[in-house]
């Protein structure tokens, strides 16, 4: 090898080797910590994604729980409706009736007022007329019964 100004060819190439190597060592230094970092990344990410996951299964088994509960809920209100239904009808059914026996009494009260008024006897006819009795006899052919003319009754005087 032929020395050139105190610098050997083998020297620059085993200079250029050497930065080439250190170089590539660099490089793959510089690659080793992106991979170390993506799989950090990538650990995390999974991580993150399983915590997802279970957030997910949680939040649907609580929609499932608020649907269930919802769908209760429903049937509860449906009830009541029917319930509130029915008791508007029945109270609708106690109007009437109510109704129907006020328009009775009303009328039973006026046939009582109307009752007194037929019972009270005229102010002419207030004192009391003594009536005589009348004659019986017995009608010819029948034996054993007695039959006589219609008279109001008179109370008997028990004689002394």
């Amino acid at each position: 090898m032929k020395r050139q100004s105190g610098v050997s060819t083998a020297g620059i190439a085993l200079v250029i080797v050497v930065l080439g190597a250190a170089g590539g060592g660099f490089f793959g230094w510089q690659q080793h910590q992106e991979l170390a970092r993506l799989r950090v990344e990538l650990v995390n990410a999974k991580g993150a994604l399983n915590q997802a996951a279970s957030d997910a299964r949680t939040a649907m088994n609580q929609a499932a729980s608020a649907r269930k509960e919802l769908d209760e809920q429903k049937a509860s209100f449906e009830q009541m409706r029917v319930e509130r239904d029915a008791a508007k009808a029945f109270l609708d059914t106690e109007r009437t009736h109510a109704a129907r026996l006020q328009g009775e009494l009303s009328l039973a009260r006026e046939q009582i007022a109307q009752l007194r008024v037929r019972a009270t006897p005229p102010p002419q006819y207030a004192q009391p007329t003594t009536v005589q009795p009348t004659n019986i006899r017995v009608a010819p052919g029948q034996r054993g019964r007695a039959v006589g003319a219609g008279a109001p009754a008179v109370p008997a005087q028990i004689p002394r």
